[in-house]
């Protein structure tokens, strides 16, 4: 049974700061780190009280109940992300410094301010909540009105008579946090590094991937975890697997249960420790066997020499088809839930998860650089970009809601005009 988002809770109109009190905003403080530690289920109003120091009743006089807590805990943040957004509107810096200032803001806004801890807790409770975790993440891109505006006004300049849609605003988020690769264990970044990913998302987002002169020299790509080869398992031992990625996927590590699990696979105790240690390790075993079959594919061939506007959409689009389908968002709800207690193994399924796709498309985008006939700025970063768009970030892992083919086959057909042109040619 699935809760349903609150009637007050809409994702057109988020909750303004309505500059609360000190003692309000020490609890939902306190209660924002309560939700980012277990979780919207496991978090208690008892818990929040002690940890805050207050009475159970003195939160009640301001929050009707746990809903209403969390969202002022998630609203608060993101407040302070508006601000600043608003702030830069206002601004009449060049296109290129404009858009690296948004970028710079939302990366911090994402590591500093723990925005980016909500959209975790916004995955977490997608869960048991998916209602309530999708109207979160509409309120989320909503924030984005102040960049859109900036974009539009970027397109007006450019002679594109079309109206920008708040999804343009969400695919620069999306680029500027990377999609979930801060969510799923890699460390945050440095101020020095943030101010140049800012600017090579701004970059990237008004005039694509292509070299540009003057353009900024590259950065190199943070390597991934490598994932080991697939080991041979008993018939049994593949049942147990099988098993508890089922009850992993559906009800988490926490809750999960082993006897449950043990008793559905008939396996004893002994076995399940015997081959993986301890519940960690089969968690460990059964999302790293479900990450290597889903990334157990063939990627379509990018025709050599080809049209890069005919020859990369399909492929994206079916990268699309994996990484968003309904199992991939499930794994990566379940890992991302996980991500604090082990960082590693997030960074694992990240990796086993994309270097099917990324490794051919950049090798072929050297192939087409070499040649000269598409000159790109780091055919790797460019191509983790461009899954990223054609994937939409984060959002299938917030809402839990996967893209149809023609969802897929736009979103692709975006993310490539986006890198051969930059954003306005997606619109045109």
């Amino acid at each position: 049974m699935t809760a349903t988002a609150p009637a007050h809770l809409s994702p057109q109109q988020p909750a303004d700061d309505l500059r609360p009190s000190a003692r309000v905003q020490h609890l939902l403080e306190i209660a924002r780190q309560e939700f980012v530690r277990t979780g919207f289920a496991k978090a208690s109003m008892d818990g929040i009280a002690r940890a805050a120091g207050v009475s159970k009743e003195t939160i009640y006089r301001h929050f009707a109940d746990k809903e209403a807590l969390f969202r002022a805990a998630v609203e608060a943040l993101g407040s302070a992300f508006s601000k600043r957004s608003e702030q830069l509107l206002a601004t009449q810096a060049e296109p290129e410094t404009l858009l690296a200032q948004h970028a710079k803001a939302i990366l911090d806004s994402a590591m500093d301010s723990g925005y980016l801890s909500a959209v975790w807790v916004t995955v977490s409770i997608a869960w048991t909540m998916p209602d309530f975790a999708r109207i979160l993440q509409q309120n989320y891109v909503a924030r984005l009105e102040p960049l859109r505006q900036v974009l539009e006004r970027i397109v007006a300049r450019s002679g594109v008579a079309r109206p920008t849609p708040i999804d343009c605003a969400a695919d620069f988020g999306s680029l500027a946090v990377q999609g979930p690769r801060h969510l799923m264990g890699w460390p945050e970044l440095g101020e020095a590094e943030r101010e140049r990913l800012a600017h090579r998302i701004a970059t990237f987002y008004l005039y694509g991937g292509r070299v540009r002169a003057g353009g900024l020299s590259s950065a190199p790509q943070p390597a991934e975890d490598p994932t080991p080869p697939r080991a041979e398992r008993p018939g049994h031992v593949a049942t147990l697997l099988r098993v508890a990625t089922r009850h992993f996927l559906k009800q988490g590590f926490q809750d999960a249960s082993l006897d449950l699990i043990g008793e559905q696979a008939r396996v004893g105790r002994g076995t399940l420790y015997r081959h993986f240690g301890n519940k960690a390790g089969l968690f460990e075993a059964a999302m790293l066997d479900l990450a290597q079959d889903l990334s157990d594919v063939t990627p379509p061939l990018l025709a050599a020499g080809g049209d890069p506007s005919v020859v990369l959409p399909p492929y994206l689009a079916a990268a699309s088809a994996v990484l968003a389908s309904p199992r991939s968002i499930a794994l990566h709800r379940t890992v991302i839930s996980e991500s604090k207690r082990a960082p590693a193994l997030a960074r694992q399924i990240y990796g086993t998860m994309r270097a099917p796709w990324t490794q051919p498309l950049a090798a072929w985008l050297a192939g087409e650089a070499a040649r000269g006939v598409l000159p790109v700025d780091d055919p790797h970063w460019c191509a983790v970009q461009m899954l990223i768009l054609a994937t939409l970030g984060n959002r299938p892992f917030a809402t839990h809601r996967s893209m149809d083919e023609a969802a897929r086959k736009a979103a692709a057909e975006r993310a490539t005009a986006i890198f051969l042109h930059g954003f306005t040619a997606a619109l045109a």
